[in-house]
């Protein structure tokens, strides 16, 4: 079983990919540019997340969960960002934007 973490900050995108054990296994990292259009930092996630999965070797196939962190307030059950200071984001639906992006239900 292996989960994939993102932190998407205001500065940084850092992705980890966790094993059943919560041992980090794979890392990807990439500068967040913000402020810039919600949907160019979308595409950075993905590639972030993709270059967590080459780092273990992992495909997107082989992740069972995926969960996202954002500054701002994130209502958990829609995965809108309502609002972020640091990312001049509102009303940013993050969770479908990912989710379409990598094929793969996002936490």
């Amino acid at each position: 079983m292996y989960r994939v973490g993102i932190d998407l900050g205001g500065t940084n995108i850092a992705v980890g990919v966790v094993d059943g054990e919560n041992n980090i296994i794979g890392r990807g990292t990439v500068k967040t540019k913000a402020p810039r259009p919600a949907e160019e930092i979308c595409d950075d996630i993905a590639y972030a997340v993709s270059l967590a999965l080459k780092d273990c070797g992992k495909s997107i196939n082989d992740i069972e969960a995926v969960g996202i962190g954002a500054p701002g307030s994130i209502n958990p059950k829609t995965g809108v960002i309502g609002f972020s200071n640091n990312l001049q984001f509102a009303e940013v639906p993050i969770v479908k934007m990912l989710e379409e992006k990598k094929k793969k239900k996002v936490n």
